[in-house]
């Protein structure tokens, strides 16, 4: 499950972490797994830093077929509230929602 940090590490190559993004890729075995928020939010964060043209090319990459969207169901939620309540005592942010959702991509 990639979230948006690794996208636009990946995408932008003014980023700190593009290098160990871009070496990182080619070892990875699992196949891409996104969801639909990170898509949003990643290319909203390139489109910000660096113009529409690194928002489309991310975009192109999931027509291309380099990785898949993950959907969120309607039963998930149920373990999504409970992921979120047992981690918000470690968070201050809106973080734990998209862990909690990343954790699905196991879950069955």
């Amino acid at each position: 499950m990639v979230d948006t940090g690794f996208w636009v590490a990946l995408f932008d190559h003014s980023d700190h972490h593009h290098i160990s993004a871009s070496r990182y890729l080619p070892n990875m075995q699992e196949p891409l797994i996104t969801t639909l928020p990170v898509m949003t939010e990643t290319c909203h964060l390139l489109q910000k830093r660096s113009g529409t043209a690194l928002a489309i090319a991310f975009a192109r990459s999931h027509q291309r077929g380099a990785f898949s969207l993950f959907s969120i169901q309607n039963w998930h939620w149920p373990r999504i509230v409970e992921l979120m309540e047992k981690y918000s005592k470690y968070y201050r942010s809106h973080a734990p929602a998209w862990e909690c959702i990343s954790g699905l991509s196991s879950v069955r």
